[in-house]
């Protein structure tokens, strides 16, 4: 059983669960992806802000005759209900946003990100104030996990520019963390065990040049229903 209670929140996400792809090891990963990185369509208040990304904000499922009110409900929400780019602050925020942006939600998830408290006092406390943007100064606050969700397994990430960004099946890893640790990924494309999630953290600090040069820690992942449950 895990205690959420061991870890720090890093804050609410909207995520799309994708098809595998074609790189990846078909033999150890199954047919749909959830991830917190970029392998995955995630909301970003990009999507309202700049008109570059209005097809992307289509494909999300932000009907067109939204994008209008999307772009003011961002200027609005920034740094009120989601920072940049992609963090949303509470669940009721992010539940709010789909309730009035998003009514095709099939295959959309409500991911709640935790960062392990033995992580943040190895890696995140020391920071300096310059490298604390969006997701350290979340981390900084250490707020609890909402309850209510559901623990899908953990996933190892990295974070740059403001953001959760890659996963440690962006560099097709799970074929050597199979062959070195035992470590198969489970029905939703995570590892399922704390202690395998750090070991191929810690592997990768071993050498950073495993995964893109990139410091990565590893996140439990929480989903929650898109909608508030009164039972």
């Amino acid at each position: 059983m895990i205690d959420l209670n061991n870890f720090y929140s890093g804050g609410y996400y909207l995520v799309r669960g994708v098809q595998r792809q074609d790189w990846m090891k078909t033999n150890l990963l199954p047919e749909t992806i959830i991830s917190l990185s970029h392998l995955c369509p995630r909301y970003s208040i990009l999507l309202g802000w700049m008109p570059d990304y209005r097809q992307e904000a289509l494909d999300f499922g932000i009907p067109e005759d939204k994008l209008d009110e999307l772009d003011q409900w961002c200027s609005a929400a920034y740094e009120v209900e989601i920072g940049f780019p992609l963090l949303f602050y509470t669940l009721e925020g992010a539940r709010r946003f789909v309730q009035r942006f998003l009514p095709d939600t099939e295959n959309l998830y409500l991911l709640g990100a935790g960062l392990p408290q033995e992580r943040e006092e190895k890696y995140w406390r020391d920071l300096p104030e310059t490298e604390r943007l969006t997701t350290e100064k979340r981390i900084q606050q250490h707020l609890p996990l909402a309850p209510g969700g559901a623990v899908l397994g953990f996933e190892v990430l990295s974070v740059c520019t403001n953001e959760i960004y890659c996963s440690w099946l962006c560099y097709g890893l799970e074929q050597e963390m199979n062959t070195l640790f035992g470590i198969v990924p489970n029905q939703y494309g995570l590892i399922n065990h704390y202690e395998e999630a750090k070991k191929v953290s810690e592997w990768i600090d071993e050498d950073w040049m495993r995964a893109g040069a990139d410091h990565y820690d590893f996140w439990v992942v929480v989903s929650y229903p898109l909608v508030e449950s009164h039972s």
